[in-house]
């Protein structure tokens, strides 16, 4: 089965969750946690790899050089030294994965699943892996929207970790 299919079944449960009254989409909490991925650590390439901005970070600075200009302010200078690519391990017998460096983790490669909470009765309202060099906030904004839009959450708080 392809994940189409499984994320089908995900959203068929979480509706009857839904009308169950167990699940509510008011308050959300998310998280992810580490998956080792079936992968050799020490069998890898580096790569180059592009390092592009989050979408939310290019929006505001977008906003603020508009903010500034109705100011007569000139836009503020672009940071020095932002690298457009990094050297990332990439594995040669699992590609999907990502290599993960964490303070308190073990190092290798691996997945993260990003999972949403439903505070009413702790159920899971989405799922999402992703390789484990992706930073926990950089899906959360589009997942947090699906939820909205597949569920017509109405979400008043959600909760998160520093990361």
């Amino acid at each position: 089965m392809g994940s189409v299919v499984y994320q089908e079944i995900f959203d068929a449960i979480v509706e009857q969750a839904q009308a169950a009254g167990l699940v509510s989409g008011r308050v959300l909490y998310t998280d992810s946690t580490h998956l080792k991925a079936s992968a050799n650590k020490n069998k890898f390439d580096v790569q180059p790899v592009e390092v592009k901005p989050q979408g939310y970070l290019q929006a505001l600075d977008e906003a603020i050089d508009t903010e500034r200009q109705t100011h007569d302010k000139k836009p503020l200078k672009s940071k020095p030294g932002v690298a457009n690519t990094r050297q990332s391990k990439m594995s040669r017998t699992d590609a999907d994965s990502g290599y993960m460096v964490r303070e308190g983790k073990p190092k290798g490669f691996f997945y993260l699943d990003h999972r949403s909470v439903d505070a009413r009765h702790n159920i899971i309202t989405d799922s999402h892996a992703t390789p484990a060099s992706v930073d926990d906030s950089r899906p959360y904004l589009s997942r947090l929207d699906r939820q909205r839009e597949r569920f017509g959450f109405e979400v008043e708080a959600v909760d998160l970790d520093a990361g």
